[in-house]
């Protein structure tokens, strides 16, 4: 027994210092995974982490859509120490699901996913289409249940695939034993009554084959037959209340070369329901909390009936697509739902009053002195106290910030699933400028929004449209005596009202004149057709450039135009195809027109830039033990009228090729996976260079990008995992060194090609022991770039309980040129 302990304890070491790779893709700055392998019509969330520990993230944007469809964009919400969303089954629809990541760090800079143009060319996960066995539905005795003797019985359909399926394949087996003589099998189903109910727990296995000899299952489940009073009192558990959640505590240390400090996290949620009313509740707090950021707490409350929905705490309010859409508030949100009136409220702060920062000590000046207070204030000091004698002034290093309150309600008619629905929105986020001394300039913004929709055939057709308008103020402080005058004479007795609700300035930004107002609005409308597995979108959108809603966390403002796309499915979800087209415009409000002197002449050029992209794609799921395979071909110009000695001339055109393969197959009694991902982007500056490079100076758009992704994953047993995965990617642009007209030589010196690169090469290796008691992986992560990184790394579980257990996780990180970095963290958590 000591040989084998000494065995295991070695092991276990050992496995503390291998390599390790979740499925997790790394980017360099931002690792993005999945909670769960995306399945058609299936709820799933993608998950996003700082891939140096040492990171933090104030804030994440998620954008995704169907392939060619517009994105949905929204924060991310903070959950359990990681940047999660839910993706809805809606949005899980085969071939892929398209989508981008935004993360803002803390020292103001961004990191996105993919790291170059994320809108034109996003990342994607492939979605499994639904399989035979997703056909098979238990109307009884479904997974879990639990029922008296006397009432279990199974009751299972296929009549989807009635007309294929073989009755005479069909087997039901109830721990291993068949039962299907004893059952009632039909072209549309099975039900199964034992002349002699079992007791206890139940194994069963139902699986069938179609009439061109194609396995359907075996689909796997438990039942419990227990005796009357348990089914009955956990009946009345259902009905009356239910309860689950879980709570932790961890302590976390980091020491990097420019700081070392301990953070404490804990965390509590549960959800269930009281009677008819359903309850979900999440506390997060960290010690990280801190009166000069943005609050890294959060806390939620959400309470649900059948006709009222509550939120109290972060709330991330989507009323509309071009008002309030997935913002966080802190707050209140209330939603009345019915079919024939809607109300959407919410009420909070989008974001808090945060300190102004100094740099040195103060400094008093004599008032009188006026000259030297000027001159200070103009190097960046500003003004603390002042009196007759003397002025205090410090150096302002950053501004603070000040409550941003919000205010955003949706009164709506009609059903907002079938037939027809009609909305009237408005929002108002003022800042509160007595939240802070010293804050960034106050901004005010009014929204109004209309909106419809008619929905039929259980969403198959949808003609849908939005309107909105916007008024906004850069900075209510600002004082104008022009424009107050202006506002009072044009408003008249109006002027109190419309200044206590959006305050007039120096500041405000609304139209002047009639043909300005399109400028100030936004549009979009659109048809969606979902008939004879073929899903149809058509789309037209105007942007203005001046529209701007506080209630989106993302909006591109100037441009216009229409976009199309098709999907169509065949072959049983086997065989995909997928097209789309957009054409857009930018130059709206015709501001990016542009006059110069052509030939001792006066000639405006039109600034508007045509944006084409052509998408097509092809993805083939064969079925099981065969590799899946897509296949994506897309194409982006860019065009204007703007002369090629100028800057804002664009004449570009970029082909892209995407392909993936994956393929899960058993051997040596286990599960492995295999995957392959290639990207290339080719981007051509299509202008001339003689004018605009050798003549002008101005720099090639030439690019090139290359991303290759190999992964692989196995499980053996129950007990044993390891994966295993290598991404290269690079970027080649154009550098050229100039010798210009302004040197008196008209033409171009060295002509190279400059590559960007990084590799990125990650493993893990995971092992259970005593009883799955205990749970470690290994990991490593190796990135070899210009500044080359090596994380090293483990992490384990031990079950007190199967629902009391504490983790523990290491990394240690190389950093090229610089000081290693250590984190450690400790967590005990308990799942109820």
């Amino acid at each position: 027994m000591k040989i084998v302990k000494l065995i295991r304890t070695s092991l276990l070491l050992s496995l503390l210092l291998l390599s390790s790779f979740s499925f997790a893709q790394n980017t360099g700055t931002l690792t993005v995974g999945t909670d769960s392998q995306p399945r058609e019509g299936k709820d799933f969330s993608i998950t996003v982490a700082p891939s140096n520990p040492t990171i933090t993230f104030g804030k994440v944007i998620i954008g995704y859509r169907l392939p060619n469809d517009e994105y949905l964009e929204t924060e991310m919400r903070f959950e359990k120490g990681i940047w999660k969303y839910l993706i809805t089954g809606d949005y899980a629809v085969p071939p892929r699901i398209e989508y981008y990541i935004v993360a803002s760090l803390q020292d103001g800079n961004e990191a996105t996913y993919p790291s170059e143009n994320y809108r034109q060319n996003p990342a994607f996960l492939n979605i499994s289409p639904k399989g035979l066995t997703d056909a098979i539905t238990v109307m009884m005795g479904e997974d879990g249940s639990k029922s008296a003797p006397d009432d279990f019985m199974i009751m299972i359909s296929y009549y989807t695939i009635s007309d294929q399926i073989d009755v005479n394949s069909v087997k039901l087996s109830i721990n291993g034993q068949d039962v299907t003589k004893e059952s009632s099998v039909t072209a549309d189903g099975l039900n199964f009554l034992p002349a002699s109910p079992p007791k206890g727990k139940q194994s069963l296995s139902f699986e069938a084959k179609l009439l061109d000899g194609t396995t359907v299952g075996p689909l796997n489940w438990t039942v419990s037959v227990v005796s009357k009073d348990e089914a009955k009192a956990e009946e009345e558990a259902e009905q009356n209340y239910s309860l689950s959640g879980n709570v932790w505590d961890e302590y976390r240390y980091e020491k990097t070369s420019f700081r070392t400090k301990g953070v404490n996290r804990a965390n509590a949620s549960a959800s269930g329901n009281i009677h008819w009313m359903t309850y979900n509740v999440n506390l997060y707090k960290t010690s990280e909390e801190s009166k000069d950021k943005q609050t890294a707490d959060r806390y939620t409350l959400k309470l649900g009936t059948e006709y009222l929905d509550l939120t109290v705490g972060d709330a991330y309010p989507a009323f509309s697509r071009l008002m309030m859409n997935g913002s966080r508030v802190r707050g209140i949100e209330a939603n009345l739902k019915t079919d024939y009136i809607n109300l959407d409220v919410a009420y909070g702060t989008l974001r808090r009053a945060t300190d102004a920062k100094f740099d040195g000590m103060p400094i008093v000046i004599a008032t009188m002195d006026s000259l030297a207070v000027e001159t200070k204030i103009s190097e960046g000091y500003i003004v603390i106290t002042k009196n007759d004698a003397t002025t205090t002034l410090r150096k302002l290093s950053s501004n603070g910030s000040y409550d941003r309150d919000l205010l955003s309600a949706k009164l709506s008619f009609g059903s907002k699933k079938q037939g027809f629905n009609w909305g009237l929105g408005f929002l108002r986020a003022i800042d509160d400028t007595t939240t802070n001394k010293y804050g960034d300039a106050p901004i005010a913004n009014l929204v109004l929004s209309t909106d419809m929709q008619l929905r039929y055939d259980n969403g198959r057709f949808e003609l849908y449209g939005d309107a909105a308008f916007s008024v906004n103020n850069s900075d209510i402080l600002a004082k104008n005596e022009t424009v107050e005058k202006e506002a009072k004479s044009s408003l008249g007795s109006s002027y109190d009202l419309i200044n206590s609700i959006l305050p007039i300035s120096a500041g405000i930004g609304a139209p002047s004149k009639p043909n300005q107002i399109l400028n100030y609005m936004a549009f979009m409308g659109g048809l969606k057709l979902n008939y004879w597995n073929n899903y149809f979108k058509a789309e037209y959108l105007r942007n203005g450039s001046t529209y701007k809603s506080e209630g989106l966390p993302f909006f591109q403002n100037d441009i216009q135009g229409f976009r199309i796309n098709d999907r169509l499915r065949l072959f049983q979800n086997k065989l995909f195809f997928t097209a789309g087209y957009d054409l857009m415009f930018d130059n709206t409000d015709g501001n990016k027109d542009l006059e110069l002197d052509v030939n001792g002449q006066k000639k405006t050029f039109d600034g508007t830039t045509t944006r084409n992209n052509i998408r097509t794609g092809v993805a083939i799921f064969p079925g099981a033990n065969i590799p899946s395979l897509s296949f994506d071909y897309i194409r982006l110009t860019s065009l204007n009228e703007i002369p090629e000695t100028e800057n804002a001339s664009q004449n570009n055109a970029s082909n892209t090729f995407q392909i993936s393969t994956n393929y899960g197959f058993s051997w040596l009694k286990g599960y492995h996976t295999v995957g392959l991902a290639f990207s290339m982007t080719d981007k051509k500056d299509l202008r001339d260079e003689n004018i605009y490079l050798s003549q002008n100076a101005l720099a090639s758009t030439d690019q090139s990008i290359r991303s290759v992704v190999l992964s692989y994953g196995t499980t053996l047993g129950d007990d044993l995992s390891a994966n295993l995965s290598y991404n290269n990617s690079a970027s080649t642009y154009r550098e050229v060194t100039i010798v210009g007209p302004t040197q008196g030589v008209s033409g171009y010196g060295a002509d190279k090609e400059t590559e960007v690169s990084f590799n990125i090469i990650e493993g893990s290796l995971g092992k259970s022991f005593f009883d799955n008691k205990l749970r470690a992986q290994a990991r490593a992560n190796a990135t070899i770039s210009d500044l080359n990184q090596y994380i090293f790394g483990g992490n384990a579980q031990y079950y007190f309980y199967s629902n009391f257990f504490t983790t523990s996780d290491v990394n240690f990180i190389l950093n090229e040129g610089q000081d290693s970095d250590l984190m450690f963290t400790l967590r005990l958590q308990y799942v109820f």
